[in-house]
């Protein structure tokens, strides 16, 4: 049953009608047309359910349909729960009272009530969804603009790095083993999503509630382009080939053939294997890897694009590149045994040592001794979409039952007579400047890895099913662990703390943000210590009371986020359309009250994902003085990955809520410790199973 793919759309977010792209020429007459516009569309799926070849077609375009918009909230209930949020954050009374003037200003201002009415007319106007290409939420041109106008270099400031299981059989398949079996894997899935096999996502499956598969269109054969103030997404039609790295050398590998067979895992393991045997020594380390041009700031990365694209041989060279399903990095490092090395080889090819190409949409990298690791482009899509991927191929790779009972499909077999699926270096001729350009892009960002600072807590004395049995969130426990461990380091509990929450229940809905500082988080992180030093039945149990008001204060909040009812997403598109209008509430008292750039510089920026091919998320904090938690929660385990910098880090300035962030030069800011983050945090988490063992009093007596 054939399945009626429209033309893949991606999104600009300086423009708002669809055009063809006006890229380089593809690297030769069969390679895939290439398409960009500025918000994607539904797919046109005629199928309904049914089985070949062992698997069942899915109707994507019905269970897009089933899903709910996005709410947009009242503007006065947001401005309530900014003010719930920020209370923490607020050091004094006076403080407060500031703050509460500087909101209550805001929403009685009538430029506030006119950002409200056109954000709700554009939201309901259908006439706004066609201009957009679809019924679309209300906080996404605004988000995609945020991303794709960010100036700051894609690696660690954004692109995260999540570190997968070694498959069961690596020491058997070895390096191009690995890399066979996941990449046949991934071209697999992408064929099946083009055929309509692919099953579509749910938060509940028992009860038949839809996930958004908007960003699925965009998983496959993507690339931001590097344009002056603001970038572009590309998406190549029918893509057939990966790119793959090693050394400073990139290749094009066919995958696919012209019938839509796929390349099996056995022959592009033999194709991966005689690419490593004829470069087993890494190159010397003044050979350019032009891919290092992706890991710097955009607006001179676009100029030095368009320098090397002025060159027919290289511009033909990076259409192979950008059009590629996915990149694979081969490398020469072995990083199996040691934490530190092997996050930071998946955050920034440990600095630069190994060559990334930081644009494309993914990238699947494999070491030496066959430790593996996705790092991919933020800006089309959420740690969510990766990890249901991954958690597919990653079962399929291992021999175990794919989550939920899903199947993989299985795709024809591409005949060697058909598929030419030799590797093909693409060539470059680097002028004068572009050499100069390689080299100073190497240097710069090799000093940014250099100060950025890894550690993992690998926490075993028990996971999310212990702290169930306590009748507590585990996200709540662990969020509070987080806070404790930094008051411990810090002495400052008035700190913005962010968690991201996905609101894929929503068409098009991407994320929302947590706000775990709550005045029950605050309450507890700033007595849990001078009560467990009591040593005493009643200290505990007060403590007890502290946590259990802290972990359910969270969950509500955590519960109103992923129903689309948070502060962040709201406030930032008003501020945005204000910007955008050239309203002067831009300027208005609530975005420029002190609280607000504390509200919006999270100290600690936390992320969890979750799956059974996991080991941890990975990526840079978001400021010059805070940290960076990426983490997963097992039954009996939990896995945080802790980033901090040691030096002023290369932000290009860039900042959520219209907050600049600049370099630290107070001497009195905190001095972050990774190490000393990670050994409080899981210290906390100890103290936290002691607190939750005592009953607790019906009241907290302090």
């Amino acid at each position: 049953m054939a399945v009626q793919f429209p033309r893949h759309l991606v999104y600009s977010a300086s423009q708002n009608t669809s055009r063809t792209s006006k890229m380089v020429p593809a690297i030769a007459s069969s390679s895939p047309r290439r398409c960009a516009a500025h918000q994607t569309q539904a797919r046109t799926l005629s199928a309904t359910s049914g089985s070949n070849n062992g698997g069942n077609y899915f109707d994507w375009n019905a269970h897009q349909v089933s899903i709910p918009r996005l709410p947009l909230p009242k503007l006065s209930e947001t401005l309530a729960r900014y003010l719930q949020a920020v209370t923490p954050l607020c050091t004094d009374l006076a403080e407060l009272a500031a703050t509460r003037e500087a909101v209550e200003a805001f929403g009685a201002s009538p430029e506030a009530q006119q950002l409200q009415s056109i954000l709700e007319q554009r939201d309901n106007d259908g006439a706004q969804h066609r201009k957009l290409g679809t019924a679309t939420s209300y906080v996404r041109p605004f988000w995609n603009t945020m991303y794709l106008g960010g100036r700051y270099p894609v690696p660690i400031n954004s692109n995260p790095a999540v570190h997968l299981k070694d498959l069961p059989h690596r020491a058997n398949l070895g390096q191009c083993g690995v890399a066979g079996q996941l990449a046949a894997a991934m071209a697999r899935w992408y064929v099946g999503m083009k055929s309509g096999r692919i099953e579509p996502d749910f938060n509940d499956k028992a009860k038949n509630v839809p996930a958004c598969m908007e960003e699925y269109e965009v998983l496959f054969a993507e690339q931001r382009i590097p344009r002056k103030d603001i970038d572009e997404l590309i998406v190549a039609e029918d893509s057939k080939h990966i790119a793959v790295v090693r050394g400073a050398d990139i290749y094009r590998v066919n995958v696919i053939d012209d019938s839509g067979a796929v390349a099996t895992a056995e022959r592009l393991t033999d194709v991966l294997q005689a690419l490593v045997d004829a470069t087993p020594t890494p190159p010397a380390s003044n050979t350019p890897r032009v891919g290092n041009l992706t890991s710097q700031e955009r607006n001179w990365w676009a100029a030095e694009r368009e320098e090397l694209c002025r060159t027919p041989l290289n511009a033909a060279s990076l259409a192979a590149i950008d059009d590629a399903l996915f990149v694979v990095g081969l490398d020469y490092a072995s990083v199996i045994g040691d934490d530190v090395a092997r996050m930071a080889w998946g955050l920034h090819g440990l600095g630069g040592v190994e060559h990334r190409w930081y644009d494309k949409n993914f990238t699947l990298l494999v070491a030496s001794d066959g430790a593996t690791c996705v790092n991919f482009e933020h800006a089309p899509y959420d740690g969510a979409t990766v990890v249901r991927l991954m958690e597919d191929v990653w079962a399929e790779t291992a021999g175990v039952p794919l989550p939920s009972g899903r199947a993989l499909p299985s795709p024809p077999v591409a005949q060697t007579s058909s598929l030419d699926a030799t590797p093909q270096r693409l060539p470059f001729d680097l002028s004068p400047r572009s050499i100069a350009a390689v080299q100073h892009a190497t240097e710069k960002f090799c000093s940014f890895a250099d100060i950025t600072k890894l550690a993992l807590v690998d926490f075993k004395d028990f996971g999310k099913s212990e702290m169930k049995s306590w009748k507590m969130s585990p996200d709540g426990c662990i969020q509070m662990a987080y806070q404790l461990a930094y008051f411990r380091l810090h002495n400052d509990a008035s700190i913005s703390v962010y968690e991201s929450c996905s609101t894929k229940g929503f068409l098009r809905g991407r994320t929302e943000a947590i706000r775990p500082n709550t005045t029950a988080a605050s309450a507890f992180v700033t007595h849990a210590d001078k009560l467990l030093a009591q040593g005493s039945v009643e200290g505990l149990a007060q403590a007890r009371s502290l946590l259990d008001a802290a972990t359910a204060q969270h969950r509500v909040v955590a519960q109103a986020a992923s129903k689309g009812n948070g502060v962040d997403r709201h406030l930032f598109s008003l501020l945005s359309l204000a910007n955008e209008i050239g309203s002067p509430a831009a300027n208005a008292s609530l975005f420029t009250d002190p609280t607000w750039t504390k509200f919006n510089t999270s100290v600690l920026s936390t992320s969890n994902v979750n799956g059974t091919s996991l080991v941890v998320l990975g990526f840079g904090a978001v400021c010059p003085q805070g940290y960076g938690l990426g983490y997963t929660v097992e039954d009996n385990a939990v896995r945080v990955c802790v980033s901090n910098y040691i030096g002023d880090p290369d932000t290009g300035g860039s900042g959520f809520g219209g907050v600049t962030v600049a370099a630290s030069d107070d001497d009195n800011a905190p001095k972050t410790n990774c190490d000393a983050m990670a050994a409080a945090i899981s210290q906390a988490l100890r103290d936290i199973r002691t607190i939750a063992a005592a009953p607790a009093l019906p009241k907290a007596k302090l």
